[in-house]
């Protein structure tokens, strides 16, 4: 900057952080990426020499592979800040092979890997970078089952890759997950729970083989599988292996459900795993795998324990959240039939007499904890049914109160079409910037903007609708409207 203005130098600098390159990706703005590439580098720490070779090896991709490219994207440690000069440049290519029909998976995967391979080399030599660039490739449908899976792999680099091309499904991924909308399903919770359970076997199969291996791979994976199992059962995603301890301890150990002791023992093996991959330590012996073997065993066990008091926490919720609903819904059917609910069943719909008493029976039951959990399982089903039927009915009278009661208004000395709706004391005119009220004076009264004015209609006509008019409402209308007309 001194030199700037001691020289009077017409130069204009522009400050850039990394946040602000996610920014210019997330808007899909590639091109200005690009730019930055190829600007005059008067000094860099590596971030411009990596922009040149992924933008080298993104334009010989594409003129390869064309609209196949889904996505190109810039992961790994150096969107981390984590990176060192030696750090290797890890890319996602995504490649669209939805419609792929002359080769199997393996075959074209083996292909794909190959091709962008051989090209990341040739991009490397075309900058003159120093850089290993280390590509990972995924075919559209590998990479939306690992999504759908919650695979902690493709969540972090979906959290924290930047798109340095996108046909549009990246980001959009990125967007959701960004707000919270792509959760783990507690189908794929089960499946890491079971997946860590398997890996526990496994290691007993396996003992009669390398002990660094078990330690290294089968034991160490089983813990953080089991761990993440119960993250997401949560209602979180993993994050990264070595993340774990850390949101255990926050979201259990903390709150007195899990013992300090299993974290510790989950760290400890974690790191015996670390160690030896950096080979700080070449083998580990015998009396190292019976204490490891042993941590595991009591660790995954607390972790299906933990697992089954989250599962029963969430079908507490789970069932408290139908009742709610029930009766909220039951309040409203009162509200429009102007009728208790059993009442209109027993004189409508008999056949569902005696199920919506046995319900009415179980949630007292319920609310005083008197069910186990087969009883629970059957309740919340009976739940479900008898929401879905209330929601049906009350839909239904909905429906049947507009066709009854709305009035289609043509305002001639404005040309504009309004529905109105008519009680005994009140008209309700329905605009384009909500819905102004009127008494039979002709006088405005109120307006309603929010969106719940509907259901307060509804409760009025359902109560005091007014199905034929008579001369005061004409009146009311032409103090209203002056030159209208009216039809049902």
């Amino acid at each position: 900057l001194d030199i700037i203005k001691n020289n009077k130098l017409d130069i204009w600098l522009h400050v850039l952080l990394i946040e602000d390159i996610k920014t210019i990706s997330m808007d899909s703005k590639f091109e200005l990426i690009d730019l930055l590439a190829l600007g005059e580098v008067l000094y860099d720490k590596g971030f411009i020499e990596i922009l040149r070779l992924t933008s080298v090896h993104k334009k010989l991709i594409i003129d390869l592979l064309q609209k196949y490219v889904v996505a190109y994207v810039l992961a790994g440690s150096q969107v981390k800040g984590r990176s060192i000069e030696s750090s290797d440049v890890d890319v996602y290519v995504v490649i669209d092979d939805t419609d792929v029909k002359q080769h199997t998976f393996e075959e074209l995967k083996a292909k794909l890997i190959s091709i962008i391979s051989e090209n990341a080399i040739k991009a490397k030599l075309l900058t003159g970078s120093n850089k290993i660039l280390h590509p990972q490739v995924y075919t559209l449908t590998e990479y939306w089952l690992a999504l759908s899976e919650s695979n902690p792999v493709i969540i972090t680099f979906l959290r924290d890759g930047i798109a340095l091309y996108d046909r549009g499904m990246f980001n959009a991924w990125k967007q959701l997950l960004l707000k919270g909308i792509l959760k783990p399903s507690q189908e794929a919770s089960e499946k890491y729970m079971l997946a860590s359970e398997n890996a526990l076997k496994e290691a007993k199969e396996k003992l009669k083989n390398t002990i660094n291996n078990l330690i290294v791979e089968d034991l160490a994976v089983a813990m953080v599988t089991a761990g993440q199992a119960v993250i997401m059962d949560y209602g979180l995603l993993p994050g990264d292996p070595k993340e774990t301890p850390q949101m255990l301890r926050k979201l259990f150990v903390e709150k007195g459900l899990l013992n300090e002791k299993f974290v510790n023992d989950l760290e400890e093996v974690w790191k015996m795993r670390k160690d030896f991959e950096h080979g700080l330590v070449n083998e580990y012996k015998y009396e190292d795998l019976v204490k490891v073997f042993e941590k595991a065993e009591k660790f995954i066990s607390e972790m299906k324990n933990l697992k089954q008091i989250i599962d029963r926490e969430n079908q507490k919720k789970i069932i408290d959240n139908y009742i709610s609903i029930y009766e909220e819904l039951k309040n409203k059917f009162k509200e429009l039939f102007n009728e208790d609910l059993i009442n209109y069943i027993e004189k409508n719909m008999s056949v569902e007499l005696n199920g919506i008493k046995e319900l009415e029976d179980n949630i007292i039951k319920y609310k005083n904890k008197q069910f186990d959990l087969v009883e629970t399982e059957k309740f919340k089903e009976s739940l479900l049914y008898y929401v879905r039927l209330l929601r049906y009915l009350i839909e239904d009278k909905i429906e049947e109160l507009i066709i009854e009661y709305k009035y289609t208004i043509i305002d001639k000395d404005n040309n504009k079409v309004y529905d109105v709706y008519i009680s005994k004391s009140k008209i309700y005119v329905v605009k384009e910037d909500g819905i102004e009220i009127y008494d039979y004076n002709g006088n405005k009264i109120g307006t309603m903007n929010d969106i719940k004015y509907k259901e307060e209609i509804l409760k009025d006509i359902s109560k005091e609708g007014v199905r034929y008019l008579d001369s005061n409402i004409f009146a009311a209308l032409g103090k209203i409207f002056k030159n209208y007309a009216i039809s049902k």
